[in-house]
């Protein structure tokens, strides 16, 4: 108790000082004219003095303090927008496609090889001085699907579906079990009667057998594989200019590959 009361004291005692030191500052301030008051305020109330850079060194230490992030940020940009550019000026750039479907399996690189043998009756659309057919080979084995991984069919056909529902490819590399299925399953997907084309022994109706192929022969691997050119009037989007252009450069490869008449450069 005795402890609490000297404490009660203490603090009593140091408040009065306080309000001794703050009478003593309001007397000498009212003492004081109004230009001396005036004086007083603008040394407490003066705004911090700004110190130019005059080194290098001191000039940069004071960009990157304010301009850290924003430079980071730019060159983050730079580097991307180079990237896009980069990209796009060294892709590979294709003048038709083909898309491969099969039961069967085949590697898609090697069928690919074959494929870019052929690009020599391809137009070259977009005038690059280079020919180049885009080649996609899916396997779609619906008798044995269910003993496939799930995902894996599934993703294949998604991609057969979308080639046929986008118009994403005009030319078809494949076997008798998928023709029949997109001719009489999947929609009456609609294909170019050949014949009127050429009179390649090979060509029976709207099918272009590759076995007696020179350059694709090897391919068929004794399956009858065949190539197949969708009719016009059954290509989604065909309206559309890229799509028209796609179109026609199909036929014209696949009628110069039929005939074994390449592009004149």
């Amino acid at each position: 108790m005795a402890e609490q009361e000297h404490t009660d004291l203490e603090r009593l005692q140091k408040r009065k000082r306080q309000e001794a030191a703050l009478r003593k500052q309001m007397q000498y301030i009212n003492s004081l004219s109004p230009e001396d008051r005036e004086k007083i305020y603008a040394k407490k109330h003066r705004p911090a003095e700004h110190i130019e850079p005059k080194t290098f060194k001191e000039k940069w230490a004071n960009y990157w303090y304010h301009y850290k992030w924003l430079t980071f940020g730019c060159v983050a940009a730079v580097l991307i927008g180079g990237f896009f550019v980069y990209d796009m000026v060294t892709k590979e750039k294709y003048d038709m496609s083909i898309m491969m479907i099969t039961k069967d399996y085949y590697d898609s690189e090697s069928v690919g090889a074959y494929i870019d043998k052929t690009a020599q009756y391809c137009p070259d659309t977009d005038e690059n001085e280079e020919q180049n057919i885009s080649f996609m080979a899916i396997q779609m084995d619906r008798e044995n699907s269910e003993q496939a991984d799930p995902n894996f069919y599934m993703a294949q056909f998604v991609k057969m579906t979308s080639s046929i529902s986008e118009g994403m490819d005009a030319v078809y590399l494949m076997d008798q079990d998928n023709y029949d299925f997109l001719t009489q399953e999947e929609g009456d997907v609609k294909f170019v009667d050949l014949s009127q084309f050429s009179d390649n022994e090979n060509v029976e109706g709207d099918k272009y057998y590759i076995k007696n192929d020179a350059l694709l022969g090897d391919v068929d691997a004794g399956n009858d594989l065949f190539l197949v050119l969708r009719a016009p009037d059954d290509m989604p989007n065909i309206d559309k200019d890229d799509v028209k252009e796609l179109y026609e450069t199909s036929k014209e490869y696949l009628i110069n590959l039929m005939n074994q008449t390449p592009v004149e450069k």
